[in-house]
């Protein structure tokens, strides 16, 4: 049985609130901050850009990671490429720089394993059904 509660509560008042100056001035909002330039700034891009090549150049060792899949297209693969590359930078204090190297950039499936098998690429992400040409 559900407890019933109170329908003019302070708090689900403000809450509704919320929602409806949400509702009305978000989307206003949003386009007030691309017309001044806080949302994709070609400065922020250009910082963005500047840092990992900074890093890039800092760091001992280059890791690239190669992958068919198209960074931003799904919720679970372009994001734990991200998350590998953060991680693996942080644990390494930056001795490892990752470079993405995502819509097939670099090849996909078999392609992909096989560079990886000659040492031309460290990581590629893929099918494993693109190993079935390496199985005795």
């Amino acid at each position: 049985m559900t407890k019933s509660r109170e329908p003019d509560t302070p708090d689900s008042m403000e809450r509704r609130r919320f929602f409806e100056l949400t509702g009305k001035f978000g989307f206003t909002a949003a386009v007030a901050a691309a017309a001044a330039g806080t949302l994709g700034s070609t400065e922020a891009s250009a910082q963005t850009a500047r840092e990992e090549r900074d890093r890039e150049d800092a760091a001992e060792h280059i890791m690239t990671v190669a992958t068919a899949y198209i960074l931003g297209a799904s919720r679970s693969y372009p994001i734990m490429q991200l998350d590998f590359k953060e991680n693996i930078q942080n644990a390494t204090n930056g001795k490892i720089y990752v470079k993405l190297a995502p819509g097939g950039q670099l090849g996909a499936g078999g392609a992909l394993a096989q560079k990886v098998q000659g040492g031309t690429i460290q990581v590629a992400q893929h099918s494993l059904s693109n190993f079935a040409p390496f199985a005795p």
